[in-house]
């Protein structure tokens, strides 16, 4: 099993991989903007997905508490 790094954190539920989603978005007709959301991953042993109904609790959970740790 591969050891945590800054941007990937062992939990007892799996491993959470933190990442960004990038996207180019078009908002006129010579006009683009770059989208970067943040995004959160579980994977059971680091590969493998857990079941999506298991999923979403956990990451909502873990996304709020990091938001609002920063203020």
């Amino acid at each position: 099993m591969s050891s945590g790094s800054r941007r990937t954190e062992n939990d007892a539920d799996g491993w959470y991989h933190w990442s960004v989603r990038c996207a180019c978005l078009r908002i006129g007709a010579d006009e683009w903007c770059l989208s970067m959301r943040p995004e959160l991953r579980i994977t059971i042993d680091g590969v493998s997905l857990p079941k999506s109904d298991i999923i979403g609790g956990k990451v909502t959970r873990k996304k709020s508490r990091r938001s609002t740790t920063i203020y």
